[in-house]
């Protein structure tokens, strides 16, 4: 079955740090978080150590293009057309929902499908936190001239 390259967090580790981290260790390829694309629950997951399993499906930019394959992660790693990926009938449902979100974006604007990401001071003093949502449209970014 195609699916997209994935793995776990290190602890402390942040979600586009952990996608770039495991799309090099399973490609080769160099790429650039750009946006959290969509998440999947599953409860009962066998390889989730007794926990439900949360699967955050990142959007990234490739920096580089080679492939070069991890022999104990993938059996067969190749670039694909996304529209030949949705239509796949040996991908995984996730990734095919996933290559439909990111053909989506590619033609209509990945402001449509993307969860941005800011920055925000937690309510205690001097830690952050990272929050992901679609993006406010200016107005309300500010709240001027927003009643």
């Amino acid at each position: 079955m195609w699916k997209f390259p994935g793995g776990l967090s290190e602890p402390g580790e942040d979600i586009g740090d952990t996608a770039v981290r495991e799309v090099f260790e399973e490609t080769g390829v160099r790429s650039e978080f750009k946006s959290l694309l969509s998440v999947r629950q599953q409860h009962r997951h066998p390889g989730a150590f007794g926990k439900s399993d949360m699967y955050l499906i990142c959007r990234l930019q490739p920096r580089s293009f080679a492939i070069q394959p991890c022999p104990h992660e993938c059996l067969r790693c190749q670039w694909m057309d996304l529209a030949e990926l949705a239509r796949a009938a040996d991908a995984t449902p996730v990734t095919s929902r996933a290559a439909r979100l990111l053909l989506y974006g590619h033609r209509e604007g990945f402001d449509r499908v993307d969860l941005t990401v800011a920055q925000l001071p937690a309510a205690h003093t001097g830690s952050f936190y990272k929050l992901y949502h679609r993006a406010l449209p200016d107005p309300y970014k500010t709240m001027a001239g927003v009643d």
